[in-house]
């Protein structure tokens, strides 16, 4: 099996095809593809929503604009967060898109391959939440205070002891790469604090791969995906998000994606 980024145009846009892959319910058609099928598969939509994206001070008006909707309109409170505006209001229809322009899936493909958290909101986009249908002990914030936690797990908080894990959103087949999305929108100007959140949102994204994989639902739903992504818009005066990332020696950034499954898209837009 080969997947290839060519140029062959759907509506105007560039083709991810892949060869020998069935697109939907094809006899072994769910694991077939490679390592490097995968990476060519972020890469393309990298380079597409870098293409779409505006560039910062435009992005700091549009996700302006999205909260003032979701605080005005109760029909769209789940925009009312500088990150679920960036997210839910502008990346989620960007990727299903992709998905049906680019990978060649059908809308009714593209959908069933699609999880968003609050999917509800999204229902011509996406089936299903990617929230995980096991808990666990662990969480997905970096955390350094042994006892708190000892005392959560011993029921000693009021927190909850165990965690359910759910991403920004999910690709699953049939799209041809198993994928779990962290996402993330930063426009301080402090250094230091990119530096935090890169670090963060690297660690989130490669906490959801690792989570060890859930046998499958009757509605379908599952945990066993193969790769992580990161996906940050750098919406920073100076881009310190990007700069951040950019200045990590080369080996670490090789390597979260050769030994740890974890693609950094770090966009600042076109």
């Amino acid at each position: 099996m080969v997947a290839a980024y060519n140029d062959s145009h759907v509506d105007g846009r560039k083709s991810f095809a892949v060869e020998g892959f069935q697109a939907y319910g094809g006899r072994g058609s769910r694991n077939m593809t490679s390592k490097n099928d995968a990476f060519e598969f972020l890469e393309a939509l990298h380079r597409e929503l870098e293409r779409q994206l505006p560039p910062p001070l435009s992005m700091q008006a549009d996700v302006s604009d999205l909260i003032r909707m979701g605080k005005a309109d109760a029909r769209f409170r789940h925009l009312n967060s500088p990150e679920h505006a960036f997210t839910r209001g502008m990346i989620l229809p960007k990727i299903h898109t992709f998905l049906t322009d680019v990978t060649g899936l059908s809308t009714k493909q593209a959908r069933g391959a699609f999880l968003a958290e609050s999917w509800a909101n999204y229902r011509e986009l996406s089936t299903n939440t990617p929230a995980r249908t096991v808990r666990h002990p662990f969480n997905k914030a970096l955390v350094s205070d042994a006892p708190s936690i000892y005392r959560k797990w011993a029921k000693e908080t009021k927190s909850k002891p165990l965690t359910q894990s759910c991403p920004d959103f999910a690709l699953r087949f049939p799209c041809p790469h198993k994928i779990v999305f962290e996402a993330k929108y930063f426009k301080s100007p402090n250094r230091k604090a990119a530096e935090r959140e890169l670090v963060a949102g690297l660690y989130q994204a490669f906490f959801y791969r690792a989570l060890p994989p859930v046998d499958p639902r009757k509605d379908g739903r599952t945990w066993d995906y193969d790769y992580a992504c990161l996906i940050a818009y750098d919406a920073s005066p100076r881009g310190v998000f990007k700069a951040a990332w950019d200045e990590l020696h080369p080996d670490v950034r090789k390597g979260f994606w050769d030994g740890a499954n974890v693609y950094a898209m770090i966009l600042t837009g076109s």
